[in-house]
């Protein structure tokens, strides 16, 4: 009896468009896209088309896309990114908050910037598992740089009031992420809706490499 994969939420298999669409640069085009010759040039432009193909599924500007290997990396880059922006900043404060429910890519990039010295504030849940707004509004100071918010929990699937706490923590300085690795691909994920300044996906969730 064949197998059945019943771990689609911990990585799903490549969709066959996907791997035929790929399979060109994987066995004829490589190269470096950043190479100013014509083969980097035909790589360029590939990746150019395909940020553009992102962006309009997110609502977002190419110029907004940045791949990495996946939703870690990406999750480990904003947070300690926006340490390093504010470290070179004078004047930024070195507090964050993330809540208790966060993937651990980005518990673990938080817990590292406390060891060095910056105020981590963890929002614990409500009995439906969800982050209350009011209180993650009343955790955030001047010394804010960033609220950090899971969209999808990678373990219950519960919902996080994203656009609620974007309206509640307001437009300050203070930056707000979604790790939405869970939810892209199973419901609508824009960036306008949701009203963050960052978002990280994992592609290979949803049928992607």
């Amino acid at each position: 009896m064949p197998a059945i994969y019943l771990d689609a939420n911990a990585s799903t298999p490549l969709d066959p468009e996907v791997l035929d669409a790929m399979l060109p640069f994987l066995r004829d085009h490589f190269g470096n896209a950043t190479s100013g010759h014509a083969r980097g040039q035909v790589l360029n432009a590939a990746m150019e088309t395909a940020r553009g193909h992102v962006a309009d599924l997110l609502g977002c500007l190419p110029d907004e896309i940045y791949f990495t290997s996946g939703g870690s990396e990406s999750n480990n880059l904003i947070v300690k990114g926006v340490a390093g922006a504010g470290a070179a900043s004078p004047g930024q404060g070195r507090h964050m908050v993330i809540s208790a429910v966060e993937h651990p890519s980005v518990v673990h990039a938080a817990l590292s910037l406390e060891a060095a010295g910056w105020r981590i504030t963890q929002l614990g849940v409500r009995p439906d598992g969800r982050v209350d707004p009011a209180a993650a509004a009343a955790a955030v100071t001047p010394d804010t740089m960033l609220v950090s918010v899971i969209l999808a929990q990678n373990e219950t699937g519960t919902l996080q009031p994203i656009r609620g706490i974007s309206e509640a923590i307001g437009r300050s300085r203070t930056l707000f992420h979604s790790d939405a690795a869970q939810a892209i691909g199973k419901i609508r994920v824009k960036v306008q809706d949701l009203g963050v300044d960052l978002l990280s996906l994992a592609a290979h969730k949803f049928y992607g490499p």
